[in-house]
């Protein structure tokens, strides 16, 4: 995830293509794509408090 982001979403309804996890920075009213791919779907997203890695469920 980019630095300066607030929060992690998963879009569950993301076309082949489409941003399947964005960040999102509250501070700066901005969202940026995270990943995406023509093939998966992602149900959850959490974030680590321990080392801020992006963990993501099929």
């Amino acid at each position: 995830m980019r630095v300066g982001a607030d929060r992690a979403l998963v879009d569950v309804t993301a076309p082949a293509g489409g941003p399947k996890v964005v960040a999102i920075d509250l501070d700066a009213a901005d969202v940026s794509t995270v990943f995406t791919d023509d093939r998966s779907a992602f149900t959850s997203v959490q974030l680590s408090p321990v080392d801020a890695r992006l963990y993501l469920t099929d």
